[in-house]
């Protein structure tokens, strides 16, 4: 699945990351230990202060298996966070 994620999803934002913890009811430390870094890393990437790299990407894509559904979306809210608002 990780070959979909790499070709269709370029970046997942923040709110998205952070929507994907919390759908699946985990707390920032659960959610670390299971991507392999630390509860800080994961509170700044959800605060915008830092991007999620390409490991902790395949690792989404590993343990939580993106429907197309999802992968639609992530397009969709990547494409909005490019928009310039006046």
């Amino acid at each position: 699945m990780w070959h979909l994620w790499r070709k269709e999803v370029k970046q997942i934002n923040s709110e998205l990351f952070k929507a994907i913890r919390s759908d699946n009811e985990m707390t920032q430390d659960e959610f670390a230990r299971l991507l392999g870094v630390s509860r800080s890393m994961i509170a700044m990437i959800e605060t915008g202060k830092r991007k999620i790299n390409g490991r902790i990407l395949r690792r989404l894509a590993k343990y939580f298996e993106p429907t197309p559904e999802f992968i639609e979306l992530t397009e969709k809210a990547n494409k909005l966070a490019e928009l310039k608002f006046p």
